[in-house]
């Protein structure tokens, strides 16, 4: 079992990170049922989930070393007992990554956001119309796109750099309530996502200025911020309300872009269902 370790003084500059953090492990702990890990229930338990001494416990760790680690304090923290805390809490992939990053410190500077892309991957955007595709930053910005999707989500070229944004669009915009089907399923989803790709850069002005401004005019925001939810967008179905060709149902799929700029590309193919293809299809060839 570990010990008691020292602490070093903390910076201004890593407290953001410690923050996050901090509020991540206590609300992924509190989703850990303890009968599912073999621990009794209690009827006086007044801690939802478990709590810090059975994490601990849980992971092969001194009490006080997770109590100083869930508060952030800078400790030296191995991979051996951060996979332990993995098992214990039972993240996934993205959540995974999410802890390796916040608890090591791995904050990097925000990749260039410019508009321009390689050639080779526009021509890959566009040989994929009807399905509309579009490439993402890591904070979630749209920075380029095909014709099918500038038809299905709009004008994004005449759009500034945060309209074009994943995460704005779905929880600011008023028609977005009415544009995805499953709204409050895409909010989760987009902010599971714009989370497990923006933590590296969660220092960055441009992060926190949009995280601050949807804090600010979202109440949805507020409350699934708080959750810490980390994820993909990976759905099999997926309905959007277009306000010209009616009910459209794609499959999104996101591949990575290996480049220094860490761009995504998602991908909405077109299902049989709603006639989308056709659809999409008869739009394009009117634009001709």
């Amino acid at each position: 079992m570990i010990k008691n370790p020292s602490v070093a003084p903390a910076s201004a500059k890593q407290s953001q990170r410690r923050s996050l953090l901090t509020d991540f492990l206590r609300a992924r702990r509190a989703k850990i049922s303890p009968t599912s890990v073999g621990l009794p229930h209690g009827a006086r338990r007044r801690t939802p989930g478990l709590r810090r001494e059975e994490v601990a416990l849980l992971a092969g760790v001194s009490v006080s070393w997770y109590t100083w680690f869930e508060q952030g304090r800078e400790i030296q923290v191995s991979s051996a007992v951060l996979e332990s805390l993995v098992r214990v809490l039972q993240l996934d992939g993205y959540e995974r990554e999410h802890l390796y990053v916040l608890a090591r410190d791995s904050i990097h500077p925000l990749p260039w956001l410019g508009h321009a892309i390689d050639a080779g991957t526009q021509l890959m955007l566009d040989m994929l119309d009807p399905a509309p595709a579009y490439v993402i930053s890591p904070c979630c910005t749209v920075i380029a796109w095909n014709q099918a999707a500038r038809l299905v989500f709009g004008d994004w070229q005449a759009k500034s750099m945060r309209e074009r944004n994943l995460l704005w669009m779905t929880f600011s915009q008023p028609g977005a309530r009415h544009f995805f089907a499953d709204w409050f399923g895409e909010t989760q989803r987009v902010l599971a996502f714009f989370r497990a790709n923006s933590t590296k850069y969660i220092d960055h002005p441009i992060v926190q200025e949009l995280i601050a401004d949807l804090l600010a005019i979202s109440p949805e925001f507020c409350q699934l911020w708080a959750q810490h939810d980390v994820g993909g967008i990976t759905i099999e179905r997926k309905e959007l309300r277009h306000w010209d060709l009616g009910s459209l149902v794609f499959q999104p799929k996101v591949l990575q872009i290996h480049n220094a700029d860490q761009q995504q590309l998602v991908v909405y193919l077109p299902l049989a269902e709603a006639q989308t293809r056709e659809k999409l299809e008869c739009a394009l060839a009117s634009t001709i």
